[in-house]
């Protein structure tokens, strides 16, 4: 199952969303930050609890983002144009709008295929 997740471009914001991953509902809170050296989006992942499960992970499309931490448990991630874009990866503007999060379970959902 996919879900897009309600991130907007709003540097230092946290929110918590509801998302079926592998089967069950999970909470996980996020924030998001904008690295303005570099232009480019990153965001810490927490579970429940409040606990850090992934901190200050590069929004970068093209590729599942939560890849490396599979052992984690919380499904995948991409960031995904909902149109034809000329940047490469969400601007400080662009990011929920252009760029969603996608999020899907463990084995990819329907976007890795």
């Amino acid at each position: 199952m996919l879900s897009i997740i309600p991130i907007q471009p709003i540097p230092n914001r946290i929110f918590s969303s509801k998302i079926p991953i592998d089967g069950q509902n999970r909470t996980l809170q996020f924030e998001t930050q904008y690295n303005e050296l570099a232009g480019y989006w990153l965001v810490t992942i927490r579970d429940e609890s409040g606990k850090d499960l992934i901190s200050c992970l590069p929004v970068i499309p093209a590729q599942n983002i939560l890849e490396q931490y599979e052992y984690l448990g919380i499904g995948s991630a991409y960031i995904v144009p909902i149109q034809t874009v000329k940047e490469q990866w969400p601007s400080l503007n662009t990011l929920g709008s252009t760029w969603y999060l996608v999020w899907g379970d463990s084995d990819g959902g329907d976007i890795s295929g």
